[in-house]
């Protein structure tokens, strides 16, 4: 019996993902589209943080290793502007 693939098409859950590897984007936005999220992609933290600030994503995917915004900045700076 084979494992059918969970998805949330109910939902549509907006995803940001943003990571400066354009290949690991690319892999990571084409597993999450496989789920049925909805997935936008930025290179790096600034432009990431300008997008939440005009749009508000269900879920913020940030790579572990971010370049010009270290992760605990980038996550006050994101509840700063809620």
């Amino acid at each position: 019996m084979a494992l059918e693939t969970p998805t949330c098409e109910v939902c549509m859950a907006e995803c940001l993902l943003i990571d400066g590897n354009a290949f690991e984007r690319a892999r990571v936005t084409d597993q999450l589209r496989e789920l049925g999220l909805a997935t936008v992609e930025r290179s790096g933290a600034r432009d990431g943080l300008r997008y939440c600030n005009d749009n508000q994503p269900d879920v913020v995917l940030l790579a572990a290793q971010g370049g010009e915004v270290k992760t605990g900045d980038f996550i006050r700076r994101m509840r700063a502007t809620r």
